[in-house]
């Protein structure tokens, strides 16, 4: 009995693949670098994508398939990326790729992907993710980041009412200061 039922979950056990065998671009779903960028957009390659260190906006575009000869637009195709970043493609119909933009990665995002928040960036609700910060705890923040100004560094947190030495070390490791 055990052993049929062995045989049963072993036939039953999902395949995996060592890369990407649909179609999808490289660098999709590995971390084969230390760049982390989202690709967003009016593309069917949409998704987060780990590429290598010092990658530009070009070299990653030209990675997930997309040509840009024809990009227009403010942005840098030559510049270097940061990460975590959100690359957005917006394509006319006759011309193929009209416009790149290059963003920083909204708090949410980072928090899914366990990335850090930018403190000067992060927003109540998005403080609200975090284990150990309620609404209060969120508000008191960015009251003191308006009052106070740009976070510095992150132990400026234990300037916080309610936020002492075990608090911060609990809540250090969620965010940065860029």
């Amino acid at each position: 009995m055990i052993t049929a039922a062995l045989c049963f979950f072993r036939m039953m056990a999902p395949v995996v693949f060592s890369g990407p065998t649909d179609g999808r671009p490289p660098y999709s779903d590995r971390k084969s670098g230390s760049l982390i960028v989202e690709l967003a957009g009016q593309t069917e390659h949409r998704g987060v994508y780990f590429i290598p260190e010092g990658s530009s906006v070009s070299d990653f575009v030209r990675m997930v398939g997309i040509g840009t000869e024809t990009s227009q637009g403010g942005t840098n195709l030559n510049g270097r990326l940061k990460s975590p970043s959100v690359v957005t493609i917006w394509r006319d119909d006759h011309e193929g790729v009209s416009s790149v933009t290059v963003n920083r990665m909204s708090g949410a995002k980072r928090f899914a992907l366990g990335l850090p928040m930018d403190l000067n960036s992060v927003t109540a609700d998005e403080l609200d993710l975090v284990p150990g910060i309620g609404e209060k705890t969120a508000t008191r923040i960015i009251e003191y980041r308006q009052e106070a100004g740009r976070f510095r560094k992150i132990s400026e947190l234990q300037g916080v009412k309610g936020i002492k030495n075990r608090k911060f070390a609990a809540l250090h490791r969620y965010f940065t200061v860029e």
